[in-house]
């Protein structure tokens, strides 16, 4: 997963990317691909995973509501665009 659409969620304002982390933690996930571009982002992630709870389903519902009033697909994925 990407669990941040490569920082555009958390750059949009939608959610942070600790929120971001939590949420894909809390799905049925094999790995999670969580880039950084500096050593403060990488420590803030490490310890987001050492303080990691699951996402109540009250808490997903709340960060999906907000997702879907975001941008979607390509328009917020850059990967996807042609």
């Amino acid at each position: 997963m990407k669990s941040n659409a490569m920082g555009q969620i958390a750059k949009g304002g939608i959610a942070t990317i600790q929120e971001c982390l939590r949420f894909a933690w809390s799905q049925e996930i094999d790995t999670l691909v969580s880039g950084v571009e500096t050593v403060q982002q990488r420590e803030e992630n490490v310890l987001a995973c050492k303080t990691f709870e699951k996402m109540l389903p009250e808490e997903i519902g709340t960060l999906l509501a907000r997702m879907a009033k975001g941008a979607v697909g390509a328009k917020i994925e850059q990967y996807k665009r042609p």
